[in-house]
């Protein structure tokens, strides 16, 4: 027997205990960064929230707890809805049921449970309630895997609140006169589901998950914002030296972030022409390798580069080419891809700032980046 919840695994070990931890020797010996730790027992083990036991040759669970474990339920009282706290008790009922294989133990474990709630305030009827519908219940039934049911009922999602009761009243009562209309009756058959999320709270307001990065001081550069030359590269003659860029179209003012110069690198670029087309791109190495490459399409004539095609066409000459950066992609502090981050920005731009052909020089792009 080998299982595997993600990175814990539970196993069934034959042969003698000096080769149990001579494997575990040759697993840490392969790769420098993965080692494991071994936990074992003749007799019983803890993997996960579950006590296995081994008695007369056959497997009994039991749910384990860290001595630790505070078991602070969720207040009856809190500001949730009424579903939710209903919910609970049974959910953590139908857990143990699925846990703990001798009936007997199972009734021992209800009542704990039912005692820890009840000193969190939960009623009395509503616990018996949740423990007669578990019993109830065969475990086999709840150990089988079920086949997720598709239900056609529309969601409903507001923000939770006071009022919350009296809207779902209120839309079950009328409802029927959506019914009413022949065009929403394929959709409007069942009265819609109602999904709550929950309204900030005190503890949003006042934690803050992210540390923004102290700036460095004592530099003429601190705080400056815009797009700037290196002083030592030949695109430098061609950057568009700026704090702020304009909509092509509308003229709307966007004030840059960042501070971008030729070397910067992730960066969402302008290229502009003298008629005063836009092209945007992206490049994640420095922002005059990648302007380079276009002055070099410009000049050889390539009609597989959408902005060379058009210099052509327009008889512009690759010295009339300006360009600047508009925004520099970070990588993301919670983790992420940066190169998918930075095409995605990159998109964003081309819609927003409307670039599309004929309006601009770029051509159409895919959208499976936000999918």
């Amino acid at each position: 027997m080998w299982l595997r919840y993600i990175d814990d695994l539970f196993f069934v070990w034959q042969g003698t205990e000096e080769s149990l931890k001579l494997f575990v020797d040759h697993l840490n010996s392969r790769i420098p960064t993965i080692k494991f730790t071994l936990e074992y027992d003749r007799n019983q083990i803890h993997f996960l929230d579950v006590t296995v036991r081994l008695q007369d040759g056959k497997f009994s669970t039991d749910i384990y707890r860290k001595p630790t474990d505070r078991i602070t339920y969720l207040n009856p009282h809190s500001f949730h809805p009424p579903s939710t706290i209903k919910g609970l008790p049974y959910s953590q009922m139908l857990r143990t049921r699925r846990i703990v294989s001798e009936d007997d133990k199972f009734e021992e474990r209800a009542e704990e449970m039912m005692t820890h709630f009840e000193s969190r305030g939960y009623g009395t009827d509503m616990l018996e309630t949740a423990r007669e519908k578990v019993k109830g219940t065969s475990r086999t039934t709840l150990l089988s895997k079920k086949a997720k049911k598709k239900s056609d009922r529309l969601p409903f999602v507001t923000t939770y609140s006071r009022q919350s009761g009296r809207v779902k009243k209120i839309i079950y009562r009328h409802w029927h006169l959506l019914q009413m209309d022949q065009r929403l009756k394929p959709w409007v058959a069942e009265p819609p589901m109602m999904a709550y999320k929950r309204s900030s709270n005190l503890r949003d307001h006042l934690v803050h998950a992210l540390i923004e990065p102290q700036k460095k001081q004592g530099t003429w550069l601190s705080g400056a914002k815009g797009m700037f030359k290196c002083g030592r590269c030949v695109n430098c003659n061609f950057v568009m030296r700026t704090d702020k860029f304009y909509h092509p179209m509308t003229g709307r003012e966007y004030e840059m972030t960042d501070y971008i110069n030729c070397q910067t690198d992730y960066v969402i670029y302008m290229v502009k022409c003298p008629c005063g087309k836009v092209y945007v791109g992206e490049t994640t190495r420095s922002l005059s390798i990648r302007i380079g490459e276009h002055r070099s399409d410009v000049r050889l004539k390539k009609h597989t580069s959408p902005l060379a095609r058009h210099f052509m066409e327009a008889n512009h000459q690759v010295s009339q080419l300006k360009f600047m950066g508009i925004e520099r992609v970070r990588t993301p502090t919670r983790g992420g891809n940066r190169e998918i981050l930075l095409k995605q920005r990159e998109l964003k731009w081309i819609y927003r700032l409307q670039t599309l052909s004929p309006n601009g020089l770029n051509e159409d792009r895919e959208l499976s980046l936000f999918f």
